[in-house]
């Protein structure tokens, strides 16, 4: 609350300060807050993520038809990739593949955020090396991404903070979601 109230205007600290206490709880070395605009994924936030990651994000993240983020968008509860480099060696279309060599991932963990079962974005965790999340991890994960004031709940925020990060939403197709081999997933 202490942040909120010191940003009236500018929620890009509180965005910052989610995902700083998020992945220090989760045991995370960096990872990004997104928001969904029904096509892409566009991020607001960024912990620890090298400048070489921003780039990357220029035109937001489409989710191709087997991707993980399609995963999120079918539904899933949260996706957990517990190694980057088996999965892009399997996957290599999917829109995280050259995160493995561009930010060195290693393991990484998705969660959506919803409010009334429409996917708002994403928060992502991850790790260095190969190591899972537990399943204490990813409940912390969840409940920062809840829809209960810490996350953001409105597309116009996720549009503010992409305009202060340089990026925007292009018009494109989206793929349908289906099965992904190398994560683990729940429903």
């Amino acid at each position: 609350m202490q942040v909120i109230n010191s940003s009236p205007g500018d929620l890009a600290p509180v965005f910052d300060a989610i995902l700083e206490k998020a992945h220090s709880l989760c045991e995370a070395d960096f990872g990004t807050m997104f928001t969904h605009d029904g096509d892409r994924f566009w991020p607001i936030a960024a912990h620890g993520a090298s400048a070489r990651v921003v780039p990357a994000f220029t035109d937001g993240i489409r989710p191709s038809s087997n991707s993980a983020f399609a995963q999120l968008v079918g539904g899933d509860r949260f996706v957990q990739i517990p190694d980057m480099v088996e999965f892009a060696e399997q996957r290599a279309d999917d829109p995280l593949t050259p995160f493995v060599e561009i930010a060195g991932i290693r393991t990484q963990l998705m969660v959506p955020m919803r409010k009334d079962g429409k996917l708002l974005g994403a928060i992502t965790a991850n790790r260095c090396e190969v190591r899972p999340f537990s399943d204490k991890q990813i409940a912390l994960l969840q409940n920062f991404a809840a829809p209960n004031g810490k996350g953001p709940d409105k597309p116009s925020l996720g549009a503010q903070r992409r305009r202060q990060l340089g990026s925007g939403p292009t018009q494109s197709k989206q793929g349908k979601p289906s099965g992904v081999a190398g994560i683990n997933r729940r429903p």
